[in-house]
């Protein structure tokens, strides 16, 4: 597993880049609005939106990219606990204190708001709250997908489900980015890096999947896929 040394990353912190000014958020009506109007900032790969232990209350909304929301162990091992895609909202928590770190793997685009404001609108626009809810719920049902891929039992089902749940969050295409490295694959799973690349390779000389890239992967086989990741065995 890949170890991260905690104290310089929280000692590089850029500058966050502003992209566009927001407007007004007045008489707003909706929950989406009311992010559509912030400021549309970026971060580089590599770059934190928040680091863990910090005192944050800020509510992000990611526009475009890819983020890794992770958690290091006491004993300096990063434990990758979710991913989160474009549209998904990042941030939301009771804990005055971040428990995770939030990390760009691409370049990111990202809309944040004060969670204190968001609670002001709320109390000023009640329509607003239930689509908080459901902004939340899912958010819910995302981390959901992503327990049921880490419960899976043998690497194979574990590397199978998650190649889906790619494939799921990708609008279903058979063209899969696979933006995260084999590292990045490795900590969200729990494997090895040896493992992760056998296995896809296995995938690979099964045509399963056909792997044209290092960041692009094509579903040859669906039927195939999920039927591994159901725990069916990989015929030698």
């Amino acid at each position: 597993m890949l170890t991260l040394a905690a104290d310089s990353e929280r000692d590089y912190r850029p500058p966050l880049q502003i992209v566009s000014a927001g407007e007004s958020s007045k008489g707003l009506k909706t929950f989406d609005q009311l992010l559509s109007c912030q400021s549309l900032c970026s971060l580089d790969p590599h770059q934190h939106l928040y680091h863990q232990g910090d005192d944050n209350h800020k509510i992000y909304r990611i526009e475009s990219g890819l983020v890794r929301i992770y958690h290091v162990l006491s004993d300096g091992r990063r434990q990758i606990i979710s991913l989160r895609f474009a549209g998904d909202i990042v941030g939301f928590e009771a804990t005055s204190e971040r428990h995770c770190s939030a990390e760009a793997i691409t370049h990111v685009r990202f809309r944040c708001l004060e969670q204190n404001s968001a609670y002001r609108h709320m109390r000023d626009e009640p329509t607003l709250a239930p689509q908080l809810v459901s902004l939340l719920l899912k958010k819910l049902e995302n981390a959901l997908g992503q327990i049921a891929v880490l419960n899976r039992r043998s690497a194979m089902e574990k590397l199978s489900a998650f190649i889906l749940e790619l494939h799921r969050r990708q609008d279903n295409s058979p063209a899969i980015r696979l933006e995260l490295s084999r590292s990045d694959i490795a900590d969200f799973l729990g494997l090895t890096i040896e493992t992760v690349s056998r296995n896809l390779t296995k995938l690979k000389v099964k045509r399963i999947i056909r792997l044209p890239e290092v960041h692009k992967l094509i579903i040859l086989d669906i039927e195939r896929l999920e039927a591994l990741a159901a725990g069916d065995c990989l015929e030698s």
